[in-house]
């Protein structure tokens, strides 16, 4: 499914949930990554969601 038509379907929220994925998967680019930030843009763009609150990937070990 498109992330347009899935934006069509989808109820209108605050915001939306992106989940975490790595980027770049065996040296090449994830396509769970792109397709996730895609579908996210097209909520957005299409009204359905006032903003995004998107998770990281786990790839660097931050510590405060």
């Amino acid at each position: 499914m498109s992330p347009l038509r899935a934006a069509s379907i989808v109820l209108p929220a605050i915001f939306g949930l992106v989940l975490g994925t790595s980027p770049r998967f065996r040296g090449e680019a994830n396509p769970f990554y792109e397709a996730r930030l895609d579908a996210a843009a097209a909520l957005f763009r299409a009204g359905q969601v006032r903003g995004l609150l998107v998770s990281g990937d786990r790839s660097e070990e931050h510590t405060s």
